[in-house]
């Protein structure tokens, strides 16, 4: 993904994967600012999003076996 807000990045994977994304109301904020770049061919999903995590200095946790919740990094 070639700059791309961690919004577009965290939704893209989800699609691709089948999950849903929630936000907590920081991470919201913030989902649709700053621009990220990351390769992710061959990635597996935990391998994608723990890419987007630390690129975009968030993390995500997940709520049940088809949503993952988005925060902020503390």
């Amino acid at each position: 993904m070639n700059d791309q807000t961690p919004r577009v990045c965290y939704e893209t994977i989800a699609k691709l994967w089948g999950i849903n994304v929630t936000w907590d109301s920081e991470a919201e904020a913030q989902s649709r600012t700053g621009r990220f770049t990351v390769e992710l061919s061959k990635a597996t999903l935990r391998e994608a999003l723990d890419k987007v995590a630390s690129v975009t200095k968030t993390s995500w946790t997940p709520v049940s076996e088809t949503t993952i919740l988005v925060a902020l990094q503390r």
